[in-house]
């Protein structure tokens, strides 16, 4: 076939004109369109790392607070103890139970704490003097 045949065989919508239009809409339109898919995705994969992150950030920054919290009340009941009058005298006795009533119930009292398993006295000789359970504490040490 001849290119004038070839012509008037196709149908008149499919002239060139008509081609180069169509795919300088789909050039026109797909560009774009690639872009903001490209920037959404970028946004999206940097919000979910922002996200992720802070929830870390604050879990840590919450786990920080709590420990220091329980430091900070285990050292305030250390110094409660150290201070408290005649317990130096009570625990450099070798029994327990000789002991000031008075020095046994502060240690009690002391101990009764559910993050402790209780207080134990050694004598300068590591050996166990005494053992004062908190309600922690399942049985003997």
């Amino acid at each position: 076939m001849r290119p004038d045949q070839l012509a008037r065989a196709r149908p008149r919508w499919f002239s060139q004109t008509v081609v180069r239009y169509a795919a300088i809409i789909v050039v026109v339109t797909v560009i774009p369109l690639a872009g903001i898919i490209l920037a959404y995705d970028r946004y999206a994969s940097s919000l979910l790392a922002t996200l992720s992150g802070a929830t870390l950030e604050q879990r840590m920054a919450t786990m920080h607070g709590r420990m220091a919290s329980f430091l900070e009340a285990r050292l305030t009941q250390l110094e409660t103890l150290a201070n408290y009058p005649g317990l130096a005298q009570a625990i450099s006795r070798m029994d327990g139970a000789n002991r000031a009533s008075g020095v046994r119930a502060v240690l009690e009292y002391e101990a009764d704490n559910p993050d402790l398993y209780g207080v134990l006295v050694f004598s300068s000789q590591g050996v166990l003097i005494d053992a004062i359970p908190s309600q922690a504490a399942t049985g003997i040490p």
